[in-house]
């Protein structure tokens, strides 16, 4: 905001270390700084943001972009800061079982999910705003897809994905309330059935630091 010491100040990593044109230095020796992070860069004004999400993720660049990552720290007098960056929003990967079907084309959307979010990055808390979109997830490597999104929840009974493999569309909805939290992983096996998915998910940490892991399976 207006009454930080230094504001929006731009980072690029090289060699090892995140550099700037114009760094950011102490207003005297005794001085101590709160430093806040956030990548990927922007006009921020921080600690509270506001922040959105592609809702087309298909290139890597827009994929990368939507990863909301904080980090902060204090220090006095330090010429070099640690700060240890953690995921803030959800990631949904889904893992396609296509059989026969693999060499057809592929696509994976989340269906009327929210982009944008408020944050207070001093106090980690990320709350979704406005309204909804639909969101293109990204390849992931072979038949996989991934998407970023702000923690939310997908009310049971609505639609949350729809596959397309070739000239078939298969849709799924949420058979019970699905929370997406900030710093978790929801990975998804998919298997296509003739007129249906089944589905078995994975819950764990995203943010390895935490070193906390819980796990959900079912099936739809």
């Amino acid at each position: 905001s207006s009454s930080n010491y230094a504001q929006n100040v731009r980072y690029s990593f090289s060699d090892g270390i995140f550099k700037a044109s114009s760094p950011i230095t102490y207003p005297d020796k005794e001085s101590s700084l709160t430093f806040y992070a956030v990548y990927p860069f922007g006009n921020y004004s921080v600690p509270e943001l506001r922040f959105s999400v592609s809702k087309d993720q298909s290139s890597e660049l827009a994929y990368t972009e939507s990863d909301l990552m904080t980090a902060s720290a204090m220090a006095k007098d330090k010429e070099v800061v640690d700060l240890k960056f953690s995921h803030r929003l959800a990631k949904v990967v889904f893992n396609l079982n296509l059989g026969a079907n693999a060499s057809k084309d592929q696509s994976v959307t989340l269906c009327k999910v929210y982009t944008n979010l408020d944050a207070d990055i001093s106090g980690n808390n990320f709350k979704e705003k406005g309204s909804k979109s639909d969101v293109i997830a990204a390849p992931n490597g072979e038949n996989s897809f991934k998407v970023i999104l702000p923690p939310q929840k997908i009310a049971a009974g609505t639609l949350y994905a729809r596959f397309e493999i070739g000239d078939k569309t298969y849709d799924l909805t949420a058979d019970s309330d699905i929370y997406l939290s900030s710093g978790i992983e929801h990975i998804y096996g998919v298997t296509f059935k003739e007129d249906s998915v089944e589905i078995t998910a994975d819950i764990i940490d995203w943010n390895e630091e935490h070193g906390e892991v819980s796990a959900d399976r079912y099936k739809k």
